[in-house]
């Protein structure tokens, strides 16, 4: 038997236009699949092979517990590749917050990395 990586991410979100926009306006992502009237939204990053899956409200299969939108579940963050950080990190993190995402801390100057919230509260690492 061999995995072939990580299939898919799957969150919980309270607004599913808003958390959709932010994704693909936000990390270049674009919609693969619409589902159960477009409360299940599944995005993909070009020419990666990645996917994020956003739910809003319960669906048949919800382990989260009735766990609200953001209450993170166990999920600790969810890291994003910027091609050059060195040079893009500024523009990604202005991007982001322009479309509803909290800064948390950068780690420069040691690390050209950020830590910030998405509209639901999900911490994510560019």
């Amino acid at each position: 038997m061999q995995f072939y990586g990580l299939n898919h991410v799957n969150l919980k979100v309270s607004d599913i236009e808003r958390s959709t926009k932010f994704y693909a306006d936000g990390f270049g992502m674009e919609v693969t699949a619409t589902r159960f009237d477009g409360k299940l939204v599944a995005l993909t990053t070009p020419g990666v092979g990645d996917a994020l899956v956003l739910v809003e409200g319960a669906l048949d299969l919800d382990f989260t517990n009735g766990a609200p939108a953001g209450d993170g579940g166990g999920i600790d963050h969810i890291g994003f590749a910027l091609k050059d950080p060195a040079t893009e990190l500024d523009g990604a993190i202005e991007r982001l917050v322009s479309l509803g995402a909290r800064l948390e801390c950068t780690l420069r100057p040691e690390k050209d990395t950020a830590f910030l919230r998405d509209p639901d509260g999900y911490v994510i690492q560019i």
